[in-house]
């Protein structure tokens, strides 16, 4: 389930626990007057308890997010789907 978390700036986001050392964090960001939404894979640092963001994510405009979230709504009736067939 998603936890939504408020950080020092006040900029609300979400994130998931990926596995016992990831999470994926979802937020919203502003770049040079462009809205958008960053995905990221967030890692235990070794040296301390502190989350840190790895390279592994992506980001793009938050105009694109109603269609992205369109296409894992199809994703996932398509898996529903599957798994109905093989049932």
């Amino acid at each position: 389930m998603a936890e939504a978390t408020v950080t020092e700036r006040e900029v609300k986001y979400l994130e998931l626990q990926k596995n016992s050392y990831e999470r994926l964090r979802i937020e919203p960001k502003r770049w040079k007057n462009y809205d958008l939404i960053d995905l990221r894979v967030f890692a235990q640092s070794m040296a301390s308890d502190e989350w840190v963001p790895t390279k592994k994510g992506m980001t793009f405009q938050r105009s694109l997010l109603p269609k992205v979230i369109a296409a894992l709504r199809e994703l996932d009736v398509d898996a529903e789907e599957d798994n109905d067939e093989g049932s």
